[in-house]
C-alpha cells in the first residue's frame, strides 16, 4: 500500500505544479484593470485540466485516489485527505465523473467529499453535498444508505470550528443521511 500511496502522491504534486500557476495566477492589483481581467479570464477559459492539457492524467489520479480511500485503512484515508489540503489546486481541478445520478457515480462523488474533507468553506461544501443528495434523490438511489457507508470511512475530525455550522465530515453526512431517513427516501432492500 505504501508504494501505492507513494506513486499516487508523486503524480499529484507534479499535476499540482502544472495546475497551480492556473488555478492560482500570479496577479498585479496596481495594474490598471486587473479586476475585470480576473473575472474575463474566470468566464471565458477552458477549464484548468484543460488548459495545462492534463484531464485524462488528473481523471486517472482522482480514480485511482477513491480505489484507495474505498480499500484501505482509515490510516491511510488520513494520508490521502492530507495530500488533497496540501494539493489544494488538484484537489480543486480533478474532474468529477459524469452526473451523480446513478448509484455508482454518487458514490464516487461522496467519496470524493470525504477526500476534500469538505474543502476550503463549508458553505461550498453545503451547497455540494445538497445538489448532489438532491440529484441522487430524484433518480431514486439510496441517498441514506450511501452516505452512512461514506461518512464511515470520512474523517471525525472537527472543520470550521470558528463557525458555527463547524462539523466534521463524519457528521456532515450522518445529519444528510438523518434527514434523508426522516423523509423516508428509499433505502436498499
Amino acid at each position: 500500500m505504501v508504494d501505492r500511496l507513494d506513486r499516487l502522491a508523486a503524480t499529484i504534486k507534479a499535476l499540482e505544479e502544472k495546475l497551480q500557476p492556473i488555478v492560482k495566477p500570479s496577479v498585479d492589483p496596481t495594474r490598471p484593470g486587473w479586476r475585470e481581467h480576473v473575472h474575463w479570464q474566470a468566464r471565458n477559459e477552458r477549464a484548468a485540466v484543460d488548459r495545462a492539457e492534463v484531464r485524462d492524467q488528473a481523471e486517472a489520479v482522482l480514480a485511482e485516489a477513491v480505489d484507495l480511500y474505498l480499500s484501505e485503512t482509515d490510516t491511510e484515508r488520513a494520508a490521502i485527505r492530507a495530500l488533497f489540503r496540501t494539493c489544494e489546486c488538484f484537489a480543486w481541478a480533478a474532474p468529477l465523473p459524469g452526473d451523480p445520478s446513478t448509484e455508482r457515480v454518487f458514490r464516487i462523488h461522496l467519496v470524493v467529499f470525504s477526500i476534500r474533507d469538505q474543502g476550503r468553506d463549508w458553505r461550498d461544501a453545503i451547497l455540494w453535498i445538497d445538489g448532489l443528495c438532491a440529484t441522487a434523490q430524484k433518480a431514486g438511489l439510496p441517498v441514506a444508505d450511501t452516505l452512512i457507508e461514506v461518512a464511515a470511512l470520512s474523517s471525525d475530525e472537527v472543520r470550521f470550528e470558528q463557525f458555527r455550522m463547524g462539523r466534521s465530515t463524519r457528521k456532515v453526512l450522518l445529519d444528510y443521511a438523518e434527514r434523508y431517513t426522516a423523509r423516508g427516501i428509499p433505502v436498499r432492500p
